[in-house]
């Protein structure tokens, strides 16, 4: 499967076969994350692949907010369907990603004076790429996937047990979502895309 045909067939994949991915498949998935561009090539993510008590551990804690109702109602009902996709899914990973950049910026914070204001805004918004970069290499990941003959999903609306996740985890790094990998059994419709004259412009 050529680069094109790639990025015109890939299908978000939620339903997978019982079968295994090996480790040698793991790696294959990582090093195609891994070599995603990143703002200052920082190379912030952080990739952590959870099954048995672990895995159990992400869908206490998933379940345990869909039936919160304290919670959105929106994020309440998304969580349920997502959960099922975790529970069934051969292959879970958990995205983080490191403030490398933050603290690479901070440093510099010293030298501009009566504008370091500005620059503290400057390294405030370095979260935001961190947030890029990372998007990026988990782009590169289900790509890589698709053209293994696999399939997969990034499921955002785990973004809103963010806190609990990382304190599970016990770490400092930003949660960035999980993505749950497979073998396809199921084949999605093709869905409409925008044209190309509906999504650019140009100006003079």
């Amino acid at each position: 499967m050529n680069f094109e045909e790639v990025l015109k067939t890939r299908k978000s994949i939620r339903k997978y076969k019982k079968k295994a991915v090996s480790k040698a498949t793991i790696g294959r998935l990582v090093n195609a994350a891994r070599l995603a561009p990143s703002s200052h090539n920082v190379q912030p993510w952080h990739f952590i692949v959870v099954s048995g008590k672990s895995k159990e551990k992400v869908v206490k804690v998933l379940e345990k907010a869909s039936l919160n109702k304290k919670e959105m109602l929106f994020i309440r009902m998304i969580l349920k369907p997502a959960i099922e996709i975790i529970r069934k899914a051969p292959l879970v990973i958990l995205i983080f990603s490191k403030d490398h950049l933050k603290e690479k910026l901070s440093k510099f914070t010293k030298y501009f004076g009566k504008n370091s204001g500005e620059w503290k805004k400057v390294v405030e918004d370095a979260s935001d790429w961190t947030t890029q970069s990372t998007s990026c290499a988990i782009q590169n990941m289900l790509l890589e996937a698709h053209s293994m003959g696999l399939g997969g999903v990034w499921l955002g609306i785990t973004l809103s047990q963010k806190a609990t996740l990382q304190k599970i985890f016990k770490t400092k790094n930003n949660f960035q979502g999980i993505v749950t990998v497979g073998y396809p059994d199921e084949r999605p419709k093709k869905t409409k895309r925008y044209s190309i004259s509906e999504v650019l412009s140009y100006y003079d």
